[in-house]
């Protein structure tokens, strides 16, 4: 088997199907192959030295998996069904699996559209969409292929492969995504009062699709191919020959995987840089972690992984006070403008809970502070989740950069209404007559240093609170 009939079996090529599906080195082939997908799929995502055995085998354990789910489930379950006894002992167990899993693992290299930069090519929305619809057009193509194959090899009728094969495909698509981290992540994060960014909106949009789409073809696939595979006869997988490894398709295999391992050299340069700081900041080394990237310019990071802290999960109300506890006159520009950013998406997730307010209320959208500050005006969203030292030095540490400063005039409106609130938080055990007061004096005296002065319209919504 050549180099050209692999290339041509990616488009149901017939006589590059029945070459492969014969061949004893198309399991080795494919095997190889889809260790070399492994660097498209990861080349811009993780640092091979971040988890070496998932980075280098990760997709082999995965495709192993679902290519014996299909093998068993769509040919052992149902092809082999019709096949008459005589004709079954031409073929061993081995023989089929081996074969099948040719065949399976041939379609790897339609993965590597993966490897497509679509982070370098469009912001991170588009990006994430043409992600989206990448996944896509790799999952119904090696359904068609493979349909295609077992019509070929296995001289089954087109439509009776397409429902055996979109029964196990279908159902696994149900089963990855519902059980997925990813599906997890975003929900939890949305329960949990924090806002999903509009990337991981995207992607849920499209999970959500995924699970309708794939939950209601696979049982009707499943009752359709068991009732064609009763009343249908098939042929079983050719005997596989020829154990020797073409040697021309072994050269130009080894020379595409060293253009893979040279394409992936500066990406993964990148990525490592991402590595280092992720890996400094999981140790809570903030000031080494700013340095580092201070060190360094916004572009020597990978466009395809979120510099920390992440700004729609939980650590981001631990990990962003720190980090810009951190930042000096030393930190670079762009270090503090990144900071900024994340500062503000943090405070939108307060935000979000002032809109929802503003809108049960039916106040206008210039309100929305007012009503932000109206729902927490007992200051428990602020304490339960900052502490009153990371957010005194915070405050205190942007004040010593423009971006900071920028940010505190900009936001002076917002800050003196969370003064106000801190205030009123840390005076009513007093006024109760019991108790300790709830601490974030620090915070209360550097915010009130920064504004100076209370604000008329703060004064004004808070005296109407009470």
């Amino acid at each position: 088997m050549n180099a050209s009939a692999i290339l041509l079996y990616q488009f149901g090529h017939r006589r590059s199907i029945e070459a492969v599906a014969r061949s004893a080195s198309a399991f080795w082939i494919g095997l190889f192959l889809v260790l070399i997908t492994a660097i498209p799929r990861n080349y811009d995502q993780f640092h091979i030295s971040e988890h070496t055995a998932k980075w280098i085998f990760g997709p082999l354990l995965f495709s192993t998996a679902s290519g014996f789910l299909v093998w068993f489930a769509a040919y052992r379950l149902g092809t082999r069904r019709g096949i008459r006894k005589a004709e079954l002992k031409r073929t061993s167990v081995g023989n089929d699996w081996m074969s099948f899993m040719g065949l399976f693992w041939m379609t790897a290299p339609i993965a590597w559209l993966y490897a497509i930069p679509v982070e370098r090519m469009f912001d991170s929305l588009t990006a994430a969409k043409v992600n989206l619809a990448l996944l896509g057009i790799v999952s119904a193509w090696r359904v068609v292929l493979l349909t295609r194959a077992l019509h070929v090899a296995c001289d089954w009728g087109f439509g009776r492969a397409f429902v055996s094969v979109l029964a196990v495909a279908s159902g696994e698509a149900f089963a990855v995504t519902f059980f997925g981290g990813a599906f997890g992540k975003a929900l939890m994060a949305a329960m949990g009062g924090m806002r999903n960014s509009p990337e991981e909106e995207i992607l849920l949009t499209g999970l959500m699709s995924v699970m309708g789409v794939s939950m209601w073809p696979c049982p009707i696939a499943a009752i359709a191919a068991t009732i064609l595979n009763l009343r249908c006869t098939a042929q079983p997988l050719p005997k596989r020959e020829g154990g020797t490894f073409p040697t021309g398709t072994a050269v130009i295999l080894t020379g595409m995987a060293g253009l893979w391992i040279y394409a992936s050299i500066g990406p993964q340069r990148e990525v490592a840089h991402n590595a280092r700081v992720d890996s400094l900041i999981a140790e809570g080394a903030y000031e080494e972690a700013v340095r580092y990237m201070s060190s360094l310019s916004r572009d020597d990071f990978a466009p395809s992984r979120q510099l920390p802290p992440k700004a729609y999960e939980h650590t981001v109300y631990e990990r962003l006070p720190r980090m810009i506890a951190a930042t000096d006159s030393d930190t670079a520009t762009w270090v503090n403008e990144h900071l900024v950013d994340r500062l503000d998406i943090m405070i939108s997730h307060f935000h979000d809970h002032g809109k929802t307010e503003a809108r049960i209320e039916g106040l206008q959208e210039s309100h929305v502070e007012d009503a932000l500050v109206r729902q927490y005006h007992d200051g428990k969203a602020w304490t339960s989740r900052y502490s009153d030292n990371d957010w005194a030095e915070m405050l205190a540490a942007l004040n010593q950069t423009a971006p900071g400063r920028r940010w505190i005039r900009d936001r002076s409106t917002f800050l003196g209404l969370l003064l106000q609130a801190l205030e009123k938080a840390h005076d009513k055990p007093k006024s109760s007559g019991g108790g300790e007061p709830p601490g974030w004096t620090n915070a209360i005296d550097v915010l009130r240093y920064q504004l100076g002065v209370r604000t008329n319209l703060a004064h004004e919504i808070l005296m109407e609170d009470e």
